[in-house]
């Protein structure tokens, strides 16, 4: 797995189109560790190219994100017609801490986790 840290973190979100159009299709907690692994369907990754029929190839993906040390999580009711507009990941201050905050959704999140540390692999 690829940590992501404060070097890596905007091409990650670049990269990854800021999740917009994925969908987050499970999430699984381990409470007694303080772990999260959210697995998130990407419907835009790296550059788009034009196939020959015209279509865009968007590059879709399977990702796994694990999240360490959660200090703080919560999330609504997710559906899987539930898209990703646009994700929020940035480095927070709490409590004299810094800590990562990866959202859905910067003002309305469905799902939010804020953690000392986060890695990710493609499937």
């Amino acid at each position: 797995m690829k940590n992501i840290n404060k070097d890596n973190l905007e091409n990650f979100m670049v990269y990854y189109q800021n999740f917009h159009d994925s969908t987050i299709t499970s999430i699984d907690y381990d409470i007694l560790n303080s772990k999260m692994t959210l697995y998130i369907n990407v419907f835009w990754s790296g550059d788009t190219t034009t196939n020959k029929d015209g279509s865009l190839n968007t590059h879709k993906s399977r990702i796994k994100i694990l999240f360490e040390d959660v200090y703080k999580c919560n999330n609504k009711e997710l559906f899987l017609w539930d898209s990703i507009y646009d994700a929020y990941l940035k480095y927070i201050h709490l409590d004299n801490q810094e800590y990562l905050c990866f959202a859905d959704d910067e003002k309305t999140p469905s799902i939010y986790i804020v953690c000392k540390s986060m890695k990710y692999e493609v499937l």
